[in-house]
């Protein structure tokens, strides 16, 4: 609900954010005060020009007006989007009044029958302050209906699109470098990474996608197949191809996996021959063994899909999201900031696995990266709804917060995702669960699932005490624990399950329960008996007492 007056001119929080907007400010004040951007307030504000979009006398064209009468300021760039999403950072280089956009020019862009938009961003002739997205909607259809709410500029082209539709499909590229020319760089399981997260999407997509409308591609250090080796040369090539055959309406997946670097303030993925060079100082060898964020970012706008989903498992990868920081700004220190801009500005869901000043962690328990074993825990199903179905914000959400608690336990130290969720994007499915992708770490500890407790022979539970040991379990069973067992929220072919009764009799609870393997009973049954007041140490004894147990 910020905003700024300059006379009588609203000033939202949104136009001023890009340039202004400190993340960690409390930190900067009290620990680097310097590092803090100030706003040179005058009585002249430089303001942006005035956007009006019209319908020209054709069904193909809008006319665009930039109006600097009054406004202290000249024209800057002007920044065109299409349905919320980017696709030319400045299509008036030569700072005209009047622009003409050309529909044909964005037809394999559009949402064939339905209502789309162009919007238009104008920023002052300095390049700090710029205007709201003014919007303009029109149909493809001369049969639409026009009755959007909110809408009031509303045409119909009176003509249908003319390229083909298509069942929506997925699309993705999942890029592993695990060997590097310098092999004091080399990882265990980036190449692995890849690998598996491409089969897991595969998998989870099937069960609402056309299996031939699936096409996700893996290039990895090492393969003996050179057009598969995640080389500069064939990653830029993979990107061009998504962008040449990815419809508006596909889902695009990217991921990387391996180490990346942070050179003033930008992010570069290496590959394999990056490791013997000094990139930090040698430019030229570092555009030919890198890729950068810029590269990236055009990448992303050349993609046509406005549903694409970033994942990152690298050093530094947090740096990554400044890939779509455009244009001269005052403040290019926070990471937050960059990733607010990358949100707003093409809609893109990024999942990053550490933030710039942190490592990404491998681990030999987990036998791959960690935020890949959170994305395929997610998919197998801790991150589907009721209904079994994947959505995006769902999967990162879970991915992130659970890198995080297995970071603290694991590391003894937080590994804190960097996660970015289109601002102004609805959620979308990209598959269903499927329970075979199920990983855990690989140290045979047993594993106990939910329990089942109920008083006969109304099978209620007055006491909760099902749900004090749920949450015992929980605690006592997390991912990265000392304990013998591990807890896992559904039932699984090696997975046991405390089940049993109990009553209630002064002030006493008497436990009869048993041990149950799928629908076997393995063990019991076992009586236990305390007071009420003694019943977490009751859990404690019947969880270990099961853990005795399972062979």
């Amino acid at each position: 609900s910020l905003y700024y007056l300059a006379g009588t001119e609203v000033i939202l929080y949104d136009q001023l954010k890009e340039t202004y907007w400190e993340s960690d400010l409390l930190n900067k004040l009290i620990n680097k005060p310097e590092s803090i951007g100030s706003f040179n307030s005058n009585k002249n504000i430089a303001l942006h020009p005035k956007v009006t979009i019209q319908n020209s006398s054709t069904d193909t064209e809008f006319n665009i007006f930039l109006d600097t009468l009054g406004r202290s300021g000249n024209i800057g760039k002007t920044s065109l989007y299409l349905n919320g999403k980017e696709i030319i950072e400045d299509i008036n280089p030569h700072r005209q009044n009047n622009l003409k956009v050309n529909i044909d020019s964005l037809s394999s862009r559009l949402i064939p029958f339905e209502i789309n938009s162009i919007g238009i961003k104008a920023y002052n002739a300095e390049g700090w302050l710029s205007g709201r997205v003014v919007n303009y909607y029109f149909g493809l259809d001369e049969n639409l209906q026009k009755g959007v709410e909110n809408i009031d500029n509303q045409i119909s082209t009176k003509r249908r699109r003319r390229s083909a539709t298509k069942k929506f499909g997925l699309y993705g590229l999942f890029i592993g470098t695990s060997q590097y020319e310098n092999e004091a760089l080399n990882l265990s399981f980036a190449d692995k990474d890849a690998r598996v997260l491409t089969d897991a999407f595969k998998k989870v997509s099937a069960a609402i996608y056309d299996t031939t409308n699936i096409n996700l591609k893996v290039l990895s250090s090492t393969t003996e197949n050179d057009s598969l080796k995640s080389t500069k040369k064939n990653i830029v090539s993979s990107f061009q191809d998504i962008a040449d055959n990815a419809n508006v309406n596909d889902i695009v997946i990217l991921f990387f996996s391996g180490h990346g670097i942070t050179i003033e303030d930008d992010f570069y993925y290496l590959t394999s021959p990056a490791g013997n060079i000094d990139i930090k100082n040698n430019s030229l060898r570092r555009e030919e063994t890198c890729i950068s964020s810029s590269e990236i970012k055009e990448a992303l706008r050349k993609i046509k899909s406005n549903k694409q989903i970033m994942i990152l498992d690298a050093c530094h990868s947090g740096q990554i999201t400044n890939i779509l920081d455009g244009g001269a700004k005052a403040l290019t220190t926070s990471q937050q900031k960059a990733l607010e801009s990358l949100e707003d500005k093409m809609g893109v869901y990024i999942l990053a696995s550490s933030e710039s000043n942190q490592k990404s962690f491998e681990s030999s328990s987990l036998q791959q990266g960690l935020l890949t074993f959170t994305i395929l825990r997610g998919l197998s199903g801790e991150a589907s709804t009721k209904d079994s179905i994947i959505n995006v914000v769902d999967l990162l959400n879970y991915a992130s917060l659970e890198s995080e608690n297995i970071s603290k336990r694991i590391l003894k130290e937080v590994q804190r995702p960097v996660l970015g969720i289109a601002k102004g994007g609805s959620s979308f499915p990209i598959g269903i669960e499927n329970n075979s992708l199920r990983v855990e770490i690989l140290d045979n500890k047993k594993q106990l699932s939910k329990p089942n407790f109920a008083v006969s022979p109304l099978f209620n539970d007055p006491e909760q005490f099902e749900n004090a040991m749920l949450q015992r379990l929980e605690e006592r069973g997390g991912i990265g624990s000392e304990e013998r067992f591990i807890f896992v929220s559904r039932d699984s072919k090696k997975s046991h399950k405390i089940t049993g009764t109990y009553s209630i009799e002064n002030n006493n609870i008497h436990i009869t329960w048993n041990l149950i393997k799928g629908n076997q009973k393995q063990a019991g049954p076992f009586v236990t008996s305390s007071s009420l007041s003694d019943k977490k140490q009751l859990i404690n004894d019947i969880i270990d007492k099961a853990v005795e147990t399972i062979e």
